[in-house]
């Protein structure tokens, strides 16, 4: 094992760039402690622009507030810099839109505010309130009042890199008489519906049968 470590050692910065580049931001940091020569290539910047998404140039340029100079980023001397900022959660210019690197693996989450749904009287007080968030990047989520007819619709226009991904919704129920308990009256599952290149899937939840963390 060590000799064969020993010739990787002997192999040229970029053939090492190349190949810590092909693997996860992770094992990037973990090889950079095998020896002097991958920890040279790790700290390499054609290693982590190679990390970089393909989008990440149009990313930048979307981000939001200007004053964080998104192009002062993709110029700076060091990419780890880059990498490193992109791995906290960041509003796109839209402002319902947001964008994050997840640091361990690199993969990409994309984010849609629900502000940007078509959302069944969503402007009438009576049955929508909307409230700033500690948990959410974006300013305001949507906390529902009261309704008859919940039907939330959105659609997605979006870039990413090559991959498996996964749809997900972030749904908080809470107590409205307080306390952690969970205090459901909905007595028909939710049901959530994705399309996508003319496939159909579709989920049901049954919040009846959610864990009661009380």
């Amino acid at each position: 094992m060590l000799h064969e470590m020993g010739s990787l050692d002997r192999l040229p910065e970029d053939c090492l760039c190349l190949i810590l580049s092909w693997t996860s931001p992770l094992d990037v940091c973990r090889l950079a402690t095998v020896s002097r020569s991958f920890a040279q290539a790790a700290r390499s910047n054609v290693t982590w622009q190679n990390v970089l998404p393909s989008d990440c140039t149009h990313i930048l340029r979307c981000s939001r507030p200007p004053s964080l100079n998104p192009s002062r980023l993709w110029n700076a001397t060091d990419k780890r810099e880059v990498f490193q900022w992109l791995t906290h959660a960041i509003i796109l210019v839209s402002g319902s839109q947001g964008y994050l690197l997840l640091k361990r693996s690199g993969g990409v989450c994309r984010f849609m505010s629900v502000s940007a749904m078509n959302i069944a009287w969503k402007d009438d007080p009576r049955f929508w309130r909307w409230e700033p968030s500690r948990r959410s990047i974006f300013p305001k989520v949507a906390h529902l009042v009261a309704v008859c007819w919940l039907e939330v619709k959105g659609r997605w226009k979006c870039t990413l890199p090559p991959g498996k991904y996964s749809v997900c919704w972030h749904l908080k129920v809470v107590n409205p008489q307080g306390g952690q308990g969970h205090f459901l009256m909905w007595l028909r599952p939710l049901k959530f519906f994705i399309s996508h290149l003319g496939t159909l899937s579709e989920k049901d939840l049954d919040l009846l049968r959610l864990p009661n963390k009380g």
